[in-house]
């Protein structure tokens, strides 16, 4: 008899189907592995981060945390979500997202054995709207542009373009809103304007005042609640100059050195007032900002002096020559809508120097003449000036100079005034 085993052509159907359906049941799993891989990595992007400190964390087996959200209308704390670590990690990954609004934490430690170790305090926690802000243009309310010039009228006020330019905070609980300050380039120290006008999210409206309209290049900055910030580019950069970057003065004076103390020269010469004189001055001012404007200088002077007392006669010349540090103040005067005049420059200068006494002899009849006189001392100077420009360059000017020589035998001090015409380069 013939060992063999058959199955009927029906259980070799079943059998077929059988092993097809699991091949399409092991596809259907598995596609939908691939699916819920797909929404947890996409879903990950979203979440949000709680992270706090435990310096007791390696004694502790895993925390929960408990959350609930403020409900404004009944003013109280409802139960929100509740999440738990795996192990001691002290930063928990909170899914679904916490929309915007006030909540509250607490985060509860459980030891090595289980046990809750305390009742956690809750601590509140504040969620903002995010929305990045823009500045498409910056632009003065005068010219229209995003550079001024000092030199020109401007009445501070600044007109912004951009996009999610909200309001600023007032009550301290807001979800949603937007700081602005002015950002200056290279520096990190904040202007704050005034806020004029903020309509619709899209336009500002602010003023700087004079003392913030210094010389510099800045960048307007919106930063929102979440801390989102514009970007600093030309679009949002404000420019603030002077048309000229830096002033050359030359002038020529007429001067009258009148001697404050000392007798030697007065009783020598019989006079206190010697107006046979002349200064000539230069000035060079390479910073200008607007508090004022500082540079280096020089000044001299030459005067002539002379006594005829009969019998005889004294001749000789006084020289001086100072570098100062020169501060100046422009004033200016609006003229038109958009235009100012810079009428006159207040001058303050101070420095050091020399005062020579240059060949002084006594001349008698007969042509007998003394040894001269030549004494060189080192002088300090101190000085006030107005400049009256009488055009855009040209300029008169009053100085008043004190000047104290320190010279041997002798407390050598005077004051010069001076009458000058300058040309400003």
């Amino acid at each position: 008899m013939e060992n063999s085993f058959k199955l009927p052509a029906e259980n070799i159907k079943k059998i077929t189907s059988f092993f097809l359906a699991m091949i399409c049941l092991n596809i259907i799993v598995f596609a939908q592995a691939e699916e819920e891989q797909e929404m947890t990595v996409g879903e990950e992007v979203q979440w949000q981060t709680l992270e706090w400190e435990d310096e007791g964390s390696a004694y502790v087996l895993h925390y929960d945390i408990e959350i609930e959200k403020y409900n404004a209308k009944k003013n109280v704390y409802e139960p929100m979500l509740s999440l738990k670590t795996e192990d001691n990690s002290t930063s928990v990954k909170i899914q679904p997202q916490l929309s915007s609004g006030k909540y509250r934490y607490r985060i509860i430690s459980y030891d090595l054995l289980g046990f809750a170790l305390e009742d956690a305090e809750w601590n509140e926690l504040i969620i903002y709207k995010a929305f990045q802000p823009e500045i498409k243009d910056v632009s003065s309310n005068v010219n229209y542009s995003n550079t001024i010039y000092i030199e020109e009228y401007n009445d501070g006020i600044f007109n912004i373009s951009g996009k999610n330019l909200f309001p600023m905070p007032e009550k301290g609980d807001e979800l949603s809103y937007t700081t602005y300050w002015l950002r200056r380039k290279a520096l990190k120290n904040k202007i704050f304007p005034i806020i004029l006008e903020n309509p619709d999210g899209k336009k500002l409206k602010i003023k700087l005042t004079d003392e913030q309209m210094d010389t510099g290049t800045y960048f307007f900055v919106a930063k929102d609640a979440s801390g989102l910030e514009s970007k600093l580019d030309s679009s949002s950069e404000l420019i603030i100059k002077y048309k000229k970057m830096m002033d050359l003065n030359l002038s020529l004076g007429y001067s009258v050195p009148y001697m404050l103390y000392d007798d030697t020269i007065p009783v020598y010469m019989d006079s206190k007032i010697w107006p046979l004189s002349a200064t000539p001055k230069i000035t060079f001012v390479p910073v200008k900002r607007r508090w004022g404007f500082l540079g280096l200088g020089a000044m001299g002077s030459y005067t002539m002096m002379n006594a005829d007392f009969g019998n005889y006669k004294i001749d000789g010349s006084l020289i001086s020559g100072f570098t100062n540090l020169v501060y100046q103040k422009p004033i200016y005067f609006r003229v038109s809508e958009t235009q100012r005049k810079h009428i006159m420059t207040l001058e303050a200068h101070v420095g050091g120097g020399i005062v020579y006494f240059n060949n002084y002899v006594f001349s008698f009849s007969h042509d007998i003449k003394s040894e001269p006189l030549n004494s060189l001392n080192i002088a300090v100077d101190a000085g006030l000036a107005l400049q009256y420009f009488i055009t855009s360059r040209l300029y008169a000017e009053v100085d008043v100079t004190f000047i104290n020589a320190f010279a041997k035998n002798m407390k050598y001090g005077m004051v010069v005034p001076t009458v000058s015409i300058g040309w400003q380069f």
